[in-house]
């Protein structure tokens, strides 16, 4: 089982196999065991049909989904208004052919 996934552990805490857990979740044997495993590229769709046959959210099998506040760690600065990323353009700038 993979550190941030609890899927086994919750099929373990119920008493049921791996087959049966594919069934009551609705996904094919090989896919179950993937998730299990971490081995596959699942889809987020995936995780709902398991997590729904699990009877548990979806942030209880897999917390790396759990939103975490982000801190920035420096303020951006600005350079100035001279700088071309800060340029406005005008229809000059914005390649129109003069007649």
């Amino acid at each position: 089982m993979t550190k941030h996934n609890k899927t086994q552990e919750t099929r373990l805490r119920r008493g049921w196999t791996v087959s049966e857990t594919a069934v009551w979740c609705g996904v094919s044997l090989r896919t179950y065991q993937g998730c299990e495993r971490g081995k596959l590229n699942v889809t987020i769709e995936t995780w709902i049909r398991v997590a729904r046959g699990l009877g548990v959210a979806v942030v209880d099998l897999l917390p790396i989904l759990k939103v975490r506040p982000v801190v920035p760690t420096s303020t951006p600065k600005r350079t100035g208004t001279d700088s071309p990323i800060w340029k406005r353009r005008t229809s000059k700038t914005r390649g129109h052919a003069k007649e």
